[in-house]
């Protein structure tokens, strides 16, 4: 039997956890449903050896970016690209994958960078890897 001490704090729990789901929901929601953040799938070796293959980043926009900032950017022939800045000459940027002894050739500006690194969970993309097949993402939409 509740109390009406119990009673009363139902709906103040339940306020809560509300609350701290809206707030996490902003905090991490993708772009792609009104979010701040993308989510990067690491696919290549270049950032080893901090951020390998099969690694999920989340990165978001930020204000201003620096020298030594690992940041996403949108190659217009490849697609995103996450590598670290490493110099800025008249609003272009200069980038560099932390494994690779070459610059990249394209240098974008700032309005092409999608975000800086923020969020680094090592091997999560794995498993969206797996959940992008099509008979795991049939299934999770008819069930």
């Amino acid at each position: 039997m509740k109390t009406k001490d119990q009673n009363k704090s139902t709906p103040i729990l339940s306020a809560f956890c509300l609350v701290a789901i809206i707030f996490g929901w902003l905090l991490i929601a993708p772009q792609f449903f009104g979010g701040q953040s993308t989510y990067i799938i690491i696919i290549g070796n270049s950032m080893e050896p901090d951020l390998e293959y099969g690694d999920l980043v989340l990165v978001r926009d930020s204000t201003d970016y620096t020298i030594g900032d690992i940041v996403a950017y949108t190659q217009p022939d490849v697609g995103a690209i996450l590598h670290r800045i490493i110099s800025i000459e008249n609003g272009a940027y200069t980038l560099k994958g932390d494994n690779n002894s070459w610059e990249d050739s394209y240098n974008p500006c700032k309005q092409e960078i999608i975000g800086k690194l923020w969020i680094h969970i090592p091997s999560a993309g794995k498993y969206f890897q797996k959940f992008r097949t099509p008979a795991i993402f049939t299934s999770a939409i008819l069930f």
